[in-house]
């Protein structure tokens, strides 16, 4: 309820519509779900990822990404699975390296034990390209560079 009288709803009914847009019988608007997120201290992007309820729909994504953002599949002779991405010289499939850069390297902050899962949950429903300073691309290449390095580092 108290995210229900957060967002304005009635005393009476703030559970009730809480509870609606749970089990999905209800779905907010773009105005309604910004609301959520600033409630909830996330970004609304958090709020509406798709819903992916089997195998084959979690194929077609990786179809569109492969078509989309040059996603990448592979198998070794052992019988290990990759999805690899390499950035071209288009500029959204760029941005797109350096975000996924970031993931690696929050998610080697959290195997490390140098981030609490807590924290790196926190990173994840929060995050957006866009509140991410844009630091000038020399920097950013170096910085690039030292996520690798960390990345290919054993964790401690």
């Amino acid at each position: 309820m108290q995210l229900g009288l957060m967002l304005g709803f009635p005393d009476s009914n703030a559970n009730i519509r809480i509870g609606q847009y749970e089990c999905n019988s209800r779905s907010p608007k773009n105005e309604r779900l910004n609301d959520f997120a600033e409630a909830l201290h996330i970004s609304p992007l958090a709020l509406t990822v798709p819903n992916i309820s089997n195998l084959d729909e979690l194929m077609h994504l990786l179809f569109m990404l492969e078509d989309e953002f040059g996603l990448k599949i592979s198998c070794t002779r052992k019988g290990e699975v990759f999805l690899s991405f390499k950035p071209s010289d288009e500029k959204q499939s760029n941005l797109l390296y350096i975000m996924l850069m970031e993931w690696a390297y929050e998610t080697q902050l959290l195997s490390s034990g140098k981030r609490t899962k807590q924290d790196y949950d926190e990173w994840r429903y929060s995050y957006s390209h866009q509140t991410t300073p844009k630091p000038r691309k020399k920097y950013r290449i170096r910085g690039l560079k030292k996520v690798k390095d960390d990345l290919t580092q054993p964790a401690q």
